[in-house]
């Protein structure tokens, strides 16, 4: 019996060593987890601002996911018996979750150091656009392999992780749920990238090395009517081989297309005979929006009154601004307003709708969209 006792204390003592053993170690894989997180997360944040710190945020984290990994790999046998258990089976989740991070971010690494530098310190918009997508083209090019481990990666961790409770994380929760998020929207918006680039190769003429024009048109996202929004001004894009060569702003579309709804008198659909007598490329907008069959339509309609011969057309929103202001951060624009993603709207309302027209030579110009 007195054996039996021996036995029994010297086990439950093995036990509890284990527990403890297994819970110190589990405390700090998410310690070295949850720094990864905040670093993985300051390298994404400064990606477009200042690639050189994103780079050293993305090597931290790389560094210490590895740590986090191998404080698991490294712990005594009885620490590893007892991780099959609640909470210790979430060590084992944060050791794999750890693993697809760290090589995340060395990926991440590797491709902002293989990315081409693109200077846009030049107020020739034709001369970035130019070098920037032959740069583009070349890059993704030799980095398909990297981005598609990039996108198996993203979808392994963002797994792992959804299979950990935030809750242990204690007060780092809100930044792995943030974590999360990002690898979902990242999880989405990569494959997405990527297709749309290879779709926009093939419009600019990947395949063959002629010259062709696509119109680039710039909807007002505020308009209530069918298609979310009609064209208020347009830029004309020369393409070859799959990337752009010349990229040019264009006037006041009105100005032409006015005189093209005079000269051919074309009666417009029934919901535009309230607000037109004649059919023009201003109103042609339809229920369905652009993308679908009266698309070629409104294209060559374009064409004929401005004069232009376009293969096809880009339709952007205005919402795009505040998209690309969340990444980049806050601009001044040419008016001297300082806008930021949330007031980009109703600064670019304001100089058009409203100052604009304040100063009697821009009456004559007429160009209040040229900011």
């Amino acid at each position: 019996m007195k054996r039996r006792h021996v036995v029994l204390s010297a086990f439950l003592i093995v036990l509890l060593f284990g527990v403890v053993a297994a819970a110190t170690a589990t405390k700090k894989s998410f310690d070295y987890l949850t720094t990864g997180i905040f670093q993985l997360q300051r390298g994404q944040s400064l990606i477009m601002s200042d690639p050189v710190l994103a780079q050293q945020a993305f090597t931290s984290a790389s560094a210490s996911f590895k740590i986090s990994s191998g404080i698991l790999l490294n712990s005594p046998w009885y620490g590893k018996l007892l991780t099959p258990l609640p909470p210790f089976r979430w060590h084992v989740q944060a050791m794999r979750a750890s693993s697809e991070l760290s090589r995340i971010g060395t990926i991440t690494t590797e491709l902002s150091q293989s990315f081409p530098p693109i200077s846009l310190e030049t107020a020739d918009i034709t001369t970035v656009l130019s070098q920037g997508s032959t740069q583009f083209v070349a890059w993704e090019a030799v980095e398909q392999a990297r981005l598609d481990e990039l996108e198996l990666r993203i979808s392994a961790a963002r797994e792992k992780l959804e299979e950990l409770p935030t809750w242990v994380f204690f007060s780092k929760r809100d930044a792995v749920e943030n974590l999360r998020d990002n690898l979902g929207t990242l999880e989405r918006v990569i494959p997405e990238t990527r297709t749309a680039s290879k779709e926009l190769q093939r419009v600019f003429g990947k395949a063959d090395t002629v010259e062709r024009q696509i119109v680039v048109f710039f909807q007002n996202s505020a308009e209530l009517r069918p298609c979310g929004g009609f064209p208020g001004s347009y830029a004309l894009l020369t393409t070859k081989a799959g990337t752009i060569q010349k990229f040019e702003f264009g006037i006041n579309f009105y100005k032409f297309d006015r005189i093209y709804e005079r000269q051919n008198g074309l009666t417009p659909p029934v919901p535009v005979q309230t607000i037109a007598a004649f059919h023009g490329f201003g109103n042609a907008c339809t229920d369905d929006a652009f993308l679908n069959e009266y698309s070629p339509r409104t294209v060559a309609m374009f064409g004929d009154s401005s004069g232009t011969k376009p293969i096809g057309a880009i339709y952007l929103n205005s919402s795009i601004l505040s998209t690309l202001l969340t990444v980049t951060g806050p601009i001044t624009l040419p008016n001297g307003a300082f806008a930021t993603s949330e007031t980009i709207g109703k600064e670019l309302t304001n100089e058009i709708e409203r100052e604009y027209f304040k100063k009697p030579e821009n009456v004559a110009v007429n160009e209040p969209k040229a900011i």
